[in-house]
């Protein structure tokens, strides 16, 4: 049996002195997956897909704080969720993942719930959740046959009372797939692209900086609204200009960064002060290496630590379209974001250069004229399974 508990999020109120130390409760959005033996899915709430969220892996099916017996819990963002909402499943039975005597039959079971989060734990703190179911949708019995294996969809309704802002995707321009929907949303990818490029070539990088950002926080305010909700400021945007000063004159691709270290260290070169770190939460840890794996150019300076990928052309790019059908996004292959900041420095797994340190996945949508605005900026993050607690996650979140 495959359960899965969402747990949404209700706004919460502005911290003032008085309670600066100890927030007001908030109700936090998690996706519980009680047990997904043998039935691989596909999870969308609201159209918004909820699959690669970080989440916290359970130990023999037992989860700190939570008494119910679960595989892993997701925290969904609040900006998925309206009063009325739907789930989606798409699911089918892995029969190469059993052994020979397991029979079944399989279940995937959903259920929607809520928990209140009184705030961060003291140090040495434990805590026990208290969930409060809102509805339980399940699939029919799987059994060992051929046809369980086939792909099904499972989906579900359920109201959430307590009260949310009525995002602008909610009443939205709807969005209908074509080429040339794909093409003009492309057109707004390489105009994005270039702005950040023209961040790192301004005289005055603070100030092309900021005129780079101002009008997207206007036209994201629902959404970092909705990621400001749990107290915790929204920082991506400023993480990606801060970025956009780091890039690199001249390489434009993973390989060509391989190409320039290779050719530095095929000459002598004079020692050379290294830059300085970037601030912690805008480049991620270095894997296992350091600076010092990287040398100087031919000319004895170190590069920028990152560059800006190119974009795809545009017949290797996916259309997507979320939110009931008013937001849309382009990912490349295997769904990956299209800007992408890369490293210039040996400092991925095993020395590699070239690995991806920042990775924002553009949303858009359509205003009343048809042209189309800047949604959401998502940080694409790998959907890493963790042990621990709703605390570690709530700080790895990367809104």
């Amino acid at each position: 049996m495959l359960r899965v508990v969402l747990l949404p999020f209700l706004a919460i109120a502005a911290a003032t002195a008085e309670d600066s130390v100890m927030p007001k409760p908030i109700t936090l959005p998690l996706l519980q997956t009680i047990t997904d033996v043998c039935i691989p899915h596909h999870l969308l709430v609201n159209g918004f897909p909820v699959d690669g969220l970080r989440s916290v892996r359970g130990y023999d099916r037992k989860v700190d704080g939570f008494t119910t017996t679960m595989e892993r819990y997701i925290v969904v963002h609040p900006y998925f969720l309206e009063a009325s909402n739907q789930l989606t499943a798409t699911y089918q039975l892995d029969l190469s993942a059993m052994v020979d005597t397991d029979e079944g039959p399989w279940h995937l079971d959903l259920r929607v719930a809520s928990v209140a989060y009184p705030g961060a734990l003291a140090p040495y703190e434990t805590r026990a959740y208290v969930e409060k179911e809102v509805a339980d949708i399940a699939s029919p019995p799987l059994t060992k046959v051929p046809e369980s294996a086939t792909s099904r969809t499972l989906t579900g309704s359920f109201a959430w009372k307590p009260a949310l802002p009525v995002w602008t995707w909610t009443h939205g321009v709807p969005i209908t797939a074509s080429a040339a929907v794909t093409a003009s949303l492309y057109a707004e990818y390489v105009r994005l692209h270039g702005a950040l490029a023209a961040i790192r070539a301004a005289k005055d990088r603070p100030a092309q900086a900021a005129a780079f950002a101002a009008p997207l926080r206007l036209s994201m305010a629902d959404y970092i609204h909705a990621c400001e909700l749990r107290g915790r400021s929204f920082t991506f945007l400023d993480e990606l200009s801060y970025a956009g000063a780091f890039l690199c004159k001249g390489i434009t691709t993973p390989q060509a960064a391989a190409a320039a270290a290779t050719a530095a260290l095929a000459a002598p070169t004079p020692a050379a002060k290294r830059p300085a770190a970037a601030p912690r939460g805008i480049v991620p840890v270095q894997d296992g290496q350091g600076d010092d794996d990287t040398p100087p150019g031919p000319d004895g300076r170190m590069p920028p630590r990152l560059f800006l990928t190119e974009l795809p052309p545009l017949s290797e790019v996916h259309l997507t379209i979320m939110g009931n059908g008013t937001i849309a996004r382009l990912t490349a292959e295997y769904d990956a974001p299209l800007i992408t900041f890369r490293s210039n420095y040996k400092d991925g797994p095993w020395g590699a250069p070239g690995t991806v340190k920042l990775a924002a996945d553009v949303w858009f949508r359509r205003d009343a004229a048809g042209a189309w605005q800047v949604d959401a900026l998502w940080p694409e993050t790998s959907a890493i399974e963790q042990w621990g607690t709703l605390d570690n996650l709530l700080d790895d979140l990367p809104y």
